[in-house]
């Protein structure tokens, strides 16, 4: 069923954002392959903001993902940024421990939403995400 879903997902998708939907299919019905670029630490050494590329199996096109987890945890599930057609590298800062900045020249993006993470003293904390980037091309 969920390979049914997902062909569903992508012959409907437009072809400019092809790749990035697949992409984001793949993280909603199964775990795709996950090539890491950089893991950064938040001040306070309690999370992980992690940017990966998933394996597309598209020929062409890249995909940049973010998730923010718990310090040393590996990504899973649905990543909390979704972005293509980035114009140079993606910059992941964090401006204090509920906030990341990212930046980058241009890009389209398909999600930007902030994360909520359960912390080990059972309280959540929210990361928000602001964009620093110039030109945001959405899909």
């Amino acid at each position: 069923m969920k390979r049914a879903v997902l062909l569903t997902v992508v012959i409907s998708a437009a072809a400019g954002g092809f790749v990035a939907l697949a992409a984001l299919a793949l993280a909603i019905f199964e775990e795709p392959k996950l090539d890491f670029v950089n893991r950064h630490r938040s001040p306070d050494a309690e999370l992980d903001a992690i940017h990966v590329m998933p394996g597309t199996g598209a020929t062409d096109g890249f995909v940049d993902w973010i998730y923010i987890v718990k310090a040393g945890e590996s990504p899973s599930g649905q990543p909390t940024f979704v972005a293509e057609e980035v114009d140079g590298e993606i910059v992941i800062d964090w401006s204090n421990n509920t906030e990341i900045t990212v930046s980058a020249k241009a890009a389209r993006i398909f999600r930007s939403e902030p994360a909520t993470i359960k912390m080990p003293d059972d309280k959540t904390r929210k990361v928000t995400i602001r964009l620093d980037i110039a030109d945001i091309r959405r899909p």
